[in-house]
C-alpha cells in the first residue's frame, strides 16, 4: 500500500530512529507520495521527517486552511494539530491542498 500511495496521512507519530523499520518503508519504498504528518508537537517530527526523507526544512513555508497552521515543502506538509481536533471535512481540504 506504501509503494502505491499518492497520499500518507500519519497522525500522532514521533519517527524515532527506535521506528527505524517504518520510517525506512517511508525512506525507500515511495519517494513520490506526498507526506501529510499530523501532531501535536511539529517541530520535532519535521526534524525527523526532514532527516528521513532528506529534505531542507529550512524551505518549510507557513500555511494555513481553516483554524489549522502548519509547514509545508514540496511533499512534506506537517498540521499542528491533535487527530482529534480535525474533522472529515477539513481532512478532505488538507488532502486538496496537495
Amino acid at each position: 500500500m506504501i509503494k502505491s500511495a499518492k497520499i500518507i496521512v500519519i497522525l500522532g507519530y514521533s519517527f524515532s530512529t527506535a521506528d527505524e523499520h517504518f520510517n525506512d518503508l517511508l525512506r525507500k519504498q515511495n519517494r513520490t507520495a506526498n507526506l501529510l504528518v499530523i501532531n501535536p508537537s511539529i517541530e520535532p517530527v519535521i526534524e525527523q521527517v526532514c532527516r528521513i526523507t532528506d529534505h531542507d526544512k529550512t524551505r518549510l513555508a507557513a500555511f494555513k486552511i481553516d483554524h489549522l497552521e502548519g509547514m509545508q515543502t514540496g511533499r512534506l506538509a506537517f498540521i499542528k494539530a491533535r487527530a482529534e481536533e480535525i474533522k472529515g471535512p477539513q481532512l478532505i481540504r488538507l488532502l486538496k491542498h496537495f
